[in-house]
């Protein structure tokens, strides 16, 4: 058999690697911690009017069979549940789509009506397809603000009200019926913006700490890859 070398610093050194990774891994391990537990919330007023999610938004979609294969397609496993997070944006023809699918062009909320435990909706604004499993939604922004619906239709409030539509069904999924006739809390469009902007600044801070994580991961290659590279 081969012997096999491994780097071995004087003890003094590997004391000073171990304490620096072990540094950037308190950092990361926080900022997962993050990640993990952040989850937007509106602090529903009780003078807020409730209106039925149907009148505030209709199906921004037709399904067809007709597939240009060059178009962005997406699926439930295109999301991330419980953020609304795109996790990817693949064509028609990579994702090998012959349809049924809804077909959609501008500003769209897709709502994702099989299994609605798993939370999985997101924003996209451009010309493509989605899942006949999924609802092309779109917003009467005379009315609503998109941020404001996505944040709260992924909010445990809202899907809170709509388990008793699921939970029993040996498939769950939601109708349009039953999702549409959901009811939504209402403020004013001014309300609306300014919860929305408290959103996007602490989501800001949020995504910093995806990139502290690349970065300190990186950090720990480095420090492992220099006792490797003393030892060559």
């Amino acid at each position: 058999m081969r012997d096999l070398e491994f780097p071995l610093p004087p003890l003094e050194v590997q004391h000073q690697i171990v304490a620096e990774i072990e540094g950037y891994q308190k950092i990361i391990d926080g900022a997962r911690q993050v990640l993990d537990n952040y989850k937007p919330v509106i602090a529903i007023q009780a003078d807020w009017p409730l209106v039925d999610l149907g009148k505030l938004c209709s199906l921004g979609g037709a399904i067809t069979t007709d597939v240009d294969l060059s178009l962005p397609y997406f699926g439930a496993d295109s999301i991330e549940s419980n953020s609304g997070r795109l996790l990817k944006t693949e064509t028609a023809q990579s994702q090998r789509v012959n349809g049924p699918v809804y077909a959609f062009s501008g500003q769209r909320l897709l709502y994702s009506k099989i299994r609605p435990y798993l939370n999985k909706l997101t924003v996209v604004d451009m010309q493509g397809y989605c899942s006949s499993d999924m609802y092309p939604l779109v917003p009467d922004s005379s009315q609503i603000e998109i941020p404001y619906l996505a944040t709260y239709m992924l909010s445990k409030a809202f899907n809170d009200g709509i388990r008793g539509h699921y939970e029993r069904a040996s498939i769950p999924k939601i109708n349009r019926a039953q999702l549409f006739s959901t009811e939504i809390p209402l403020p004013d469009l001014a309300t609306q913006r300014a919860i929305v902007a408290e959103i996007e600044a602490e989501q800001a801070l949020v995504t910093a700490n995806r990139e502290l994580i690349r970065r300190m991961e990186a950090k720990v290659k480095a420090a492992i890859d220099r006792v490797w590279g003393d030892a060559s």
